[in-house]
């Protein structure tokens, strides 16, 4: 995925707000992935967000406490100006497969980003 300087820093924001809610989570870096794919056509920012486990919470809860993080998160900043997707998935479900699958053109945020 090609992103624009004006893209990349929106995907950096989104970035930069799911790794403080990770270190809120007292997860490591390698206990989570963050992973975008965008449609500057449609103005969607897909957001795919894998973490080791939930621990003692739901998908649901997980979904929930994360985007409540991100709307937090991003109220203090400029408008992303994109519609945001937010997926949440544990390593377990994504070795499933299927639906829990990660889909094709999603890009990790390592790839794309470098954020502090």
């Amino acid at each position: 995925m090609a992103a624009s300087p004006s893209l990349k820093s929106k995907l950096t924001m989104i970035a930069k707000a799911l790794k403080e809610f990770a270190t809120e989570q007292s997860w490591n870096a390698g206990e989570y992935k963050i992973l975008f794919r965008a449609s500057r056509r449609w103005g969607i920012i897909y957001v795919f967000f894998v973490t080791k486990d939930f621990g003692k919470f739901s998908n649901q809860d997980m979904w929930v406490m994360v985007w409540k993080h991100l709307e937090k998160s991003l109220a203090t900043g400029p408008a992303i100006g994109y519609t945001i997707r937010l997926a949440v998935r544990d390593w377990k479900q994504v070795e499933e497969g299927g639906i829990y699958s990660i889909p094709p053109g999603f890009v990790d945020q390592e790839e794309l980003l470098t954020v502090p």
